[in-house]
């Protein structure tokens, strides 16, 4: 008989310490990965000065990404999270754009990102500078 098909999905939720014995918060992180041979996932607990860190990592990774500290604890889900808005804005000739409340104008910005032991890099130039709009930053 085949195996099934793998159920994807996973959960995580967090108790207030004022709900628990000890006050401090408790975190309940449950990835909802199956189990397998070789393990995908190796404890791991890290120390060097003052880091002390202990959880889960995978092979070649120099960090615990799922874990805890002596002052905090965290974890993921394994589905994707969403991490992009599309928004399709209609600019006129006089850089303004429509917004349900009328036209709006664009916002142009020159940043300085300074970096250290180097000259300030600038981002935008007169022609070409951060454009600013209700959604943040985008092109035209």
């Amino acid at each position: 008989m085949p195996d099934p098909a793998p159920i994807n999905g996973s959960n995580n939720w967090v108790v207030s310490g004022a709900h628990t014995v000890t006050g401090k918060p408790l975190l309940s992180n449950d990835m909802h990965l199956g189990h397998q041979m070789p393990s995908l996932w190796y404890e791991a607990h890290l120390r060097a000065g003052s880091l002390d860190v202990a959880g889960v990592t995978l092979p070649g990774m120099p960090y615990v990404i799922v874990g805890h500290n002596q002052r905090i604890a965290w974890g993921f889900t394994n589905l994707g999270p969403t991490v992009e808005d599309v928004y399709i804005e209609n600019f006129n000739d006089a850089d303004h754009y429509q917004t349900p409340y009328g036209l709006e104008r664009v916002e142009h910005r020159f940043e300085v990102i300074h970096v250290k032991d180097k000259p300030d890099v600038g981002v935008g130039c007169a022609q070409h500078a951060a454009r600013t709009d209700r959604h943040g930053i985008g092109a035209r």
